[in-house]
């Protein structure tokens, strides 16, 4: 079971961060600031939040996924070249 920091947050604080939230925050940031955790933050926005600060936190979350899958494509080229030039290193040593 996961245990979080803080999950107390009152109706203002909940209030508040999904105003921030939805001016382009982050949540990470919100998160430490209220002491709590994103996952926390993300439960209480989406339960008592509307569809737009919703659809905001989906968008920045899709946004997130896209950036890290670039990330990994650009490091398994990285490894993809590190192999060739192995190879083609062993091939001349031969």
């Amino acid at each position: 079971m996961l245990i979080l920091k803080n999950n107390k947050l009152t109706e203002k604080q909940v209030s508040k961060i999904k105003d921030r939230v939805g001016q382009g925050e982050s949540v990470a940031n919100l998160a430490e600031e209220y002491g709590t955790s994103t996952r926390v933050i993300y439960y209480r926005i989406g339960k008592s939040g509307s569809k737009k600060t919703n659809a905001l936190a989906q968008a920045r979350l899709e946004k997130e996924n896209q950036a890290l899958k670039l990330v990994l494509a650009e490091t398994m080229l990285e490894l993809d070249k590190e192999k060739k030039l192995k190879l083609q290193n062993a091939l001349k040593n031969i």
